[in-house]
């Protein structure tokens, strides 16, 4: 009885007992050759000698892969070794890769030209090995790198330089540079490489974004108060500088004399001194005023006279007096407005005109006038 391997452990091995089998791994007795074996079915162990054949227990499903079907004569075996000769067909070097040692006979090749099984095998194994360099998952990622520095790079020791350079040729902008990844290990490191960054770039945002608060928080608390007061302050400066600037003017041309606008200027500052130093504008407002204080007197009595009548008095009054009364305090209400509206502007005027050290000082007449007006104003 012989006991299962491990993978490929049976490869290359001849069966000579002819007992009973337990369970082998898969492949285990691939390149088996038996004797007094007629010709076999697809997978070699199928259609044999039913004299010879001994009950197998679970046999995998390719371990009787590759068997030889040897006839009545001992000739050499197909694969594997025959009972008088001993030959490996295939040894798994250090680097996984296979490596015939022994001569294939021409009956492992089909007629169409198509390779055996085990070379098949031999070269998916190839293609899944990562440190093969056949191995088939081979992809050139890019990273980004300083403009300046990307000459610099180089393929690895273990790339083929012609595909790192196609690769760089494909790159999809200045600054980038090919990096080999072989296997799903390397993509998934990758991918937990990109992972950790992006998460450092997550938490350094965080940082900026709490940073910008800080700051915004310390600009409405601090800044904001003192560029308030800095504000302020330059309003009264700039008044304080507008006075000290118009004493200046003023002082350089004392004793110059007066241009033609100054004296059109003194001319009309004399003449509106002379209107209201007038005593009809005082007579005239005195008699507004009067008025005024008859129509209120009159507008009581009218109201009054429609309280004591009730409702049906106030419905009935007459519309055409109503009306003239509106008119009259609208025409006495409009002279009022204007004549205040004048003398708002004499009396800047004159003070302006007083202000003016080059202008005459006043007599005691001119006193008592305008001592007058100015009881008369107060009274309007």
């Amino acid at each position: 009885m012989q006991q299962s391997g491990g993978v490929f452990g049976g490869f290359g091995q001849s069966q000579q007992n002819k007992g009973p089998q337990q369970t082998s791994s898969l492949f285990s007795t691939l390149g088996q050759s038996t004797q007094n074996q007629q010709q076999g079915g697809i997978f070699g162990g199928v259609n044999s000698d039913q004299n010879n054949q001994s009950s197998q227990i679970g046999v995998s499903p390719f371990a009787k892969l590759g068997q030889s079907n040897q006839l009545q004569q001992p000739n050499t075996s197909t694969l594997g070794r025959s009972q008088m000769q001993t030959q490996p067909l295939l040894q798994l070097g250090r680097s996984g890769i296979w490596q015939p040692n022994s001569s294939i006979s021409p009956r492992s090749v089909s007629k169409s030209g198509e390779k055996s099984v085990p070379e098949q095998m031999a070269a998916v194994f190839e293609k899944w090995d990562t440190n093969n360099p056949f191995c088939a998952f081979k992809y050139y990622f890019y990273n980004k790198v300083d403009d300046n520095m990307a000459p610099y790079y180089r393929p690895g020791p273990n790339e083929d330089p012609k595909a790192w350079d196609e690769a760089l040729s494909n790159k999809p902008d200045k600054g980038y540079i090919p990096v080999l990844c072989v296997g799903f290990a390397q993509i998934g490191e990758r991918i937990k490489l990109q992972q950790r960054n992006l998460a450092n770039f997550n938490a350094r945002l965080h940082e900026i974004n709490n940073s910008l608060s800080r700051m915004m928080q310390d600009h409405e608390t601090k800044f904001s108060i003192k560029v308030m007061d800095a504000r302020r302050k330059h309003t009264v400066l700039k008044q304080r500088c507008i006075a000290l600037a118009t004493k200046v003017q003023v002082l350089r041309n004392r004793g110059y004399a007066l241009g033609g606008d100054e004296e059109e200027l003194k001319i009309k500052l004399l003449s509106l001194e002379k209107q209201v130093n007038d005593p009809a504008l005082g007579a005239r407002g005195e008699e507004i005023w009067a008025r005024m204080l008859a129509v209120q007197d009159r507008a009581k009595v009218l109201n009054s006279e429609s309280l004591k009548a009730g409702l049906e008095a106030t419905n009935t009054m007459d519309e055409e007096f109503t009306r003239r009364s509106k008119k009259i305090l609208e025409d006495y209400h409009t002279q009022l407005v204007h004549l205040s509206a004048e003398l708002e502007s004499i009396k800047r005027d004159y003070e302006e005109w007083q202000t003016d050290p080059t202008n005459p000082r006043p007599t005691t007449e001119d006193v008592s006038k305008n001592t007058n007006f100015n009881k008369s104003f107060q009274f309007i």
